[in-house]
């Protein structure tokens, strides 16, 4: 969460602009449970792979 929000600031972003987005490339929705609880349960490795292929379907 930390790291994330770091990121986000980083790159002219308020945290709470890529909440949604970061949700919908985890679940594929806008409802759940909390985002980085969903992170967590997902693992690293899970995730990663979700962003990678959210990212590589909004660049086709």
């Amino acid at each position: 969460e930390v790291a994330f929000k770091a990121l986000a600031e980083e790159h002219g972003f308020k945290p709470g602009e890529l909440m949604l987005p970061f949700r919908i490339m985890l679940v594929g929705g806008k409802f759940g449970p909390g985002v980085f609880d969903i992170a967590a349960l997902l693992g690293v490795e899970e995730t990663k792979t979700r962003i990678e292929k959210a990212i590589a379907v909004f660049n086709s």
